[in-house]
């Protein structure tokens, strides 16, 4: 099954997915936000026509002040079943990724998934950062505030133009404008795109809408950027 935009073209196939013991269990990291989702929505499709033993679990690390990320990713699974007919998820994993400890929890997280799951492999929803004379306005965010998490450090290893079925992430050499190609081209903008949240601002008080995006972290500024719209 192939997925195609302008940036790169992801070929999935039954063959990628057997090992020494017929383990058709894999992991799927799985946020909320827009890219993990459309990984999430490839892997379910393609496991619904062409390979149906596949079974994905789902894997979340959640933030205490970012409750969101467990509450969308449930939101992307349910809405990735109605749309694919897949219904083969394994057990949701989700665990506490604490915001001073985030990188060690979220592979604590993955690591319990494993043992317990006895998983083949996982994939996940890391993109490429576009570059500066592509988006000014992201660098310049960055400049004014810094780097918004060890997460852009972690794209800037992975995005290294290596095959990405080795690296088990498709959009490893894609941006967030080539993410955006890729809901348009399946169809899934007003579909998919509308209950994932890329947002990573904090809720500080009992009254946050985890409804919106709150338009001013550089998540929100990269999401505008690549799709026009935050919602």
């Amino acid at each position: 099954m192939i997925f195609e935009n302008s940036q790169e073209t992801i070929e999935l196939t039954p063959e990628m997915f057997v090992n020494y013991d017929n383990n058709y269990r894999i992991g799927m990291k799985i946020s909320g936000g827009a890219d993990s989702a459309i990984v999430a929505y490839m892997l379910a499709k393609f496991a619904k026509e062409e390979l149906p033993e596949l079974v994905i679990y789902p894997v979340t690390g959640v933030t205490p002040t970012k409750p969101y990320q467990e509450i969308y990713a449930k939101r992307v699974i349910k809405r990735i079943t109605e749309l694919t007919g897949y219904d083969n998820w394994g057990e949701h994993f989700v665990g506490t990724a604490r915001a001073d400890t985030y990188v060690s929890d979220q592979q604590q997280v993955l690591k319990h998934a494993y043992l317990t799951a006895r998983l083949a492999t996982h994939f996940y929803g890391i993109t490429a950062n576009p570059t500066q004379e592509e988006a000014p306005e992201l660098y310049a965010w960055r400049d004014k505030w810094g780097s918004p998490c060890i997460g852009i450090e972690e794209r800037q290893r992975m995005s290294s133009k290596k095959p990405w079925f080795a690296l088990k992430a498709p959009l490893a050499n894609v941006d967030k404008k080539g993410v955006a190609e890729h809901y348009i081209n399946q169809g899934l903008m007003d579909t998919l795109y509308p209950v994932t949240r890329s947002c990573e601002a904090f809720i500080d008080e009992p009254a946050y809408d985890i409804e919106k995006h709150c338009e001013e972290c550089y998540f929100c500024f990269e999401r505008f950027w690549g799709f026009n719209r935050y919602s």
